[in-house]
């Protein structure tokens, strides 16, 4: 799996982002379950965003939602009535 993610680096290096979508899309299909897996979906989507292809753009920002940590509830600084 590390080799995956190495061979996609060394694609966007050597400027061929299409090839390396497809090593990404082979590694996101084979490790659902990969700890820290919305690190690699940032990475793709500029790729498939450079791209135009919107197919990919719509799966990763999708999977990226998804694996997002739920946001903390807004506080306020304000003073509970009766409490002044």
């Amino acid at each position: 799996m590390a080799l995956q993610l190495l061979l996609a680096q060394l694609l966007i290096e050597k400027g061929k982002p299409a090839e390396a979508l497809e090593v990404y899309d082979a590694f996101f299909d084979a490790h659902p379950d990969y700890p820290d897996l919305i690190r690699f979906y940032r990475e793709a989507l500029p790729l498939a965003r450079q791209l135009r292809d919107e197919r990919r753009v719509a799966a990763y920002l999708g999977s990226v939602e998804k694996l997002a940590p739920a946001p903390a509830p807004a506080t306020t600084n304000q003073t509970p009535v009766g409490k002044r």
